[in-house]
C-alpha cells in the first residue's frame, strides 16, 4: 500500500512539475482577480510563488525519487544536495532549450520536416533522463561519515 501511496505522489509531483511551467505563463494572464486596486498577478508574493513554483515542484519530485525509490538507504544530505542541483539543472535546461528553440538555431523542422516538434520532445526528454540520472548518481555518491561507519561495521 505505501508503494501505491508512493507511486501516486511522485506521479502528482511530476505533473505539477510538467505543467508549473505552463500555469507560470497561464496565471498572469488572468485580469479577473484583484486584490483591492491591485491586480493580483502584480503582487509582490504571486510573482514570487509563480517564480519558484517550477523549481519547488521539481525539487520535491526529486526528493522523493532520491530518498525513496532506491533500496539502498541515502543520506539525507545526499538527497537534499543531489535534488537541489537537480532541480536547478532542470530549471537551466528549461530556460535554455525553450530559448534555443524560439530563436531558431535550434531549427528541427528542416532536417526533419513535420517530425520536427518530435524530435525536439525525445531530446527534451533525453535531458531530463540525463539530469535525473546524474542526480541519483550524485545522491549515492555522497555519504555521511554515520552511513559509512554503518556500512565499515557490516562488511566486517
Amino acid at each position: 500500500m505505501a508503494a501505491l501511496v508512493m507511486i501516486a505522489v511522485l506521479a502528482l509531483l511530476l505533473g505539477l512539475s510538467l505543467l508549473s511551467n505552463l500555469i507560470k505563463s497561464f496565471i498572469p494572464q488572468i485580469d479577473t482577480l484583484f486584490l483591492g486596486e491591485i491586480p493580483l498577478r502584480e503582487t509582490f508574493f504571486v510573482r514570487i510563488i509563480l517564480g519558484l513554483l517550477p523549481f519547488l515542484a521539481s525539487f520535491f519530485l526529486f526528493i522523493g525519487l532520491y530518498r525513496y525509490i532506491p533500496k539502498k538507504k541515502i543520506s539525507w544530505k545526499g538527497v537534499i544536495y543531489a535534488a537541489l542541483f537537480a532541480a536547478i539543472c532542470l530549471q537551466l535546461a528549461t530556460i535554455l532549450f525553450s530559448w534555443l528553440l524560439q530563436i531558431g538555431m535550434v531549427n528541427y523542422e528542416l532536417v526533419y520536416g513535420s517530425l520536427g516538434a518530435v524530435v525536439s520532445l525525445l531530446f527534451w526528454i533525453y535531458l531530463i533522463c540525463t539530469i535525473t540520472i546524474f542526480g541519483a548518481h550524485l545522491s549515492s555518491v555522497i555519504v555521511t561519515p554515520e552511513l559509512k561507519d554503518q556500512s565499515s561495521k557490516t562488511s566486517q
